[in-house]
């Protein structure tokens, strides 16, 4: 009842502003039985939510990374209750709008992003750029490979530059998480893949809390240094006043010197 409610409620508030609409979140509902593994198919909600959709006018976009957005940490349940419904017009604005679920991690969902453009974070502009700057001689194939030994080499200087050690580690651990779902997405996992899980992910759990502590750590100290600079200046500002107070009246000058009873 509180389900139909809410699409009732989202019905109306829609019809009556218009514009261009996009509605997400976890729905706790299923569009069908693809979109869950390992537990009860409810076929009065799924025609329900369904008929929600068709009428409030909007799409249920394609979503690509994990096929499900929701697993039980208990059992081994999974479903896609998380979606972004978009209405056509914005569809037609944006039609190259794309939502992918990425890496859970630590949390029983995945989160989902909503994208219209290809991001990238600098790999490409540092493939491009060493690409285009070698020079070199021989014949063709000897030109070809040592092209490509050079950029295999600046692509290896990159990633020691800009991935620590422990960055690296941490992104090593998430991606075997990651793997792990993946997996548990078509099949049931092993004893000893969910045991691995379970480690990794304490794992991740705690090189999360130390980075955390790191960052706190600094910002203390970080403000204990400027309270300190700061309390000196306040002193030595306050100190030079009261070492020499000059009054200039009239003319004259007169020094006043403190001093102690």
């Amino acid at each position: 009842m509180e389900k139909m409610k809410l699409e009732d409620d989202l019905l109306g508030i829609k019809q009556a502003k218009g514009g261009l609409w996009l509605v997400f979140g976890d729905f706790n509902t299923l569009r069908g039985p693809e979109e869950i593994f390992n537990s009860q198919f409810n076929h009065s909600t799924t025609f329900l939510f369904n008929e929600f959709i068709w009428e409030a006018g909007v799409r249920d976009v394609r979503m690509g990374g994990h096929r499900y957005t929701y697993f039980c940490q208990s059992e081994p349940k999974m479903s896609k209750l998380d979606k972004f419904l978009i209405c056509r017009g914005l569809l037609n604005h944006f039609p190259n709008i794309s939502v992918v679920a990425v890496s859970r991690e630590l949390s029983d969902h995945c989160p989902i992003l909503l994208q219209s453009v290809i991001v990238d974070f600098g790999f490409v502009q540092v493939v491009t750029k060493v690409w285009e700057s070698f020079t070199g001689y021989g014949t063709h194939d000897r030109y070809l490979a040592a092209k490509l030994k050079f950029l295999k080499n600046e692509i290896k200087k990159w990633g020691a530059t800009d991935y620590p050690k422990e960055v690296k580690e941490l992104h090593r651990l998430k991606l075997r998480i990651q793997k792990l779902d993946v997996a548990s997405e078509s099949r049931e996992l092993s004893k000893s893949e969910s045991k691995e899980r379970r480690l990794v992910f304490h794992k991740i759990a705690e090189q999360d809390k130390i980075a955390t502590l790191d960052v706190k750590q600094k910002a203390r100290i970080r403000g204990i240094v400027d309270s300190d600079v700061k309390t000196r200046f306040f002193h030595s500002f306050v100190n030079s006043k009261q070492q020499k107070k000059s009054y200039p009246r009239a003319g004259y000058k007169w020094n006043v010197e403190h001093k102690r009873r």
